[in-house]
């Protein structure tokens, strides 16, 4: 009678080192309550949703530069995110135990990484201006898209020429991309004056290789008004590219 205790005894112990030995590996990460789960995962659906306008906003950066610096600062935040969250000890064993499938996972990743940047790029080579113009009357001043200025009144006087904006777009070769400019305004801050954008509507990338994209100017005109107050008028129009 007296072994089958002593056994049962033995078994409770043994039991009872494997838990706290459980409790001793969860020590050391943090726990995740409910808020701190929904938190994490709405700011990383916003991380994710504005990628894309931040790389449009990007004035000059080539595909494999935007490439690196998003791997770098996503290495970044996740060696300092996994151990807070997870601890130390159990994000170094999922490495060393995650074999084959995280070694793929890995290596997808890479490749979406860099299918994303590389799959087409838009970056601001030079901002437009209409330079200076002398207003004696109501009139309209044009520009091309090669930078040529035209002054539609004997009452407006404006330069020869002035500086279209130039914007350089990258993608796979040989494939036509579709650009899309929107008509806006500008303003001194006291009046606000229409923009019509003038843009190509498509350009064809070069079979030269990735990341030797092809240039594109926009120019565009402005309905100026003898009663306009002077000044300098600023503003910002949206262009965008997609496959066509």
């Amino acid at each position: 009678m007296g072994e089958p205790v002593n056994a049962g005894a033995a078994r409770r112990v043994r039991m009872s080192v494997s838990a706290n030995a459980q409790s001793g590996l969860s020590a050391h990460a943090r726990p995740m309550s409910h808020r701190l789960a929904v938190g994490t995962m709405l700011v990383a659906t916003l991380l994710w949703s504005i990628a894309g306008v931040v790389t449009l906003r990007l004035e000059a950066a080539r595909s494999f530069e935007v490439t690196f610096w998003r791997s770098f600062f996503n290495a970044l935040a996740l060696l300092i995110l996994l151990p807070w969250l997870r601890g130390r000890h159990r994000v170094l064993r999922s490495l060393r135990d995650g074999g084959r499938t995280l070694w793929i996972s890995s290596v997808c990743w890479c490749v979406m990484f860099t299918a994303f940047m590389v799959a087409l790029t838009l970056t601001r080579v030079a901002h437009l201006d209409f330079g200076s113009i002398v207003v004696w009357g109501d009139g309209t001043v044009s520009m091309n898209q090669a930078g040529t200025l035209t002054c539609t009144a004997a009452t407006l006087v404006c330069a020869a020429s002035g500086t279209p904006a130039e914007f350089t777009v990258t993608g796979t070769n040989n494939r036509v991309v579709q650009i899309n400019a929107s008509n806006s305004t500008i303003s001194n801050g006291t009046d606000t004056l229409n923009f019509t954008v003038n843009a190509p509507a498509t350009v064809t990338l070069p079979n030269s290789g990735v990341g030797n994209g092809i240039n594109f100017k926009v120019g565009g005109s402005i309905g100026v008004f003898e009663t306009s107050t002077p000044g300098l008028y600023a503003g910002d129009m949206t262009v965008t590219v997609q496959y066509q």
